[in-house]
């Protein structure tokens, strides 16, 4: 296995986790960084970091960002 794959594991992983809108990171020696892609904002998550939230803007497309947590992942 090259370095980098478990980089790229770990980005597609965001990726796809993102769509849902959860981030989900394989734990990485590294801390690369996932890029999360919504209609409204664009933020870098620490790979190994793991947030899990109910998709609340699967429907309504708007989600109040939670002070704390989400002040992190900015």
């Amino acid at each position: 296995m090259s370095p980098g794959s478990k980089a790229e594991n770990c980005l597609s992983e965001c990726m796809a986790a993102a769509l849902h809108g959860i981030h989900r990171c394989l734990a990485n020696s590294r801390p690369q960084k996932c890029h999360e892609t919504l209609p409204h904002k664009v933020r870098e998550v620490p790979c190994g970091v793991r947030i899990s939230q109910p998709s609340q803007l699967s429907r309504h497309g708007r989600r109040r960002p939670r002070a704390g947590r989400d002040s992190q992942c900015r």
